[in-house]
């Protein structure tokens, strides 16, 4: 995961010419790596972590192969 985030993150900063500022995550444990941390907190990347599966309460609107 870590590999593929900083290829989107490349992507994304050059397409739009800003930088990612802020990473929401749902606490899953794809993100969780002390060499994932470092590469964040270098990029001055701030995390966010919500609780899986609940959308409700992360206050943005999401959809998944679990939603109705």
């Amino acid at each position: 995961m870590f590999a593929t985030f900083k290829q989107w993150k490349a992507m994304i900063e050059k397409q739009i010419g800003k930088k990612v500022k802020h990473l929401r995550t749902d606490n899953r444990m794809e993100f969780c790596s002390t060499e994932f941390d470092q590469f964040c907190k270098n990029e001055e990347i701030m995390g966010h972590c919500t609780v899986w599966y609940t959308s409700q309460h992360n206050g943005v609107a999401e959809k998944n192969e679990y939603d109705g």
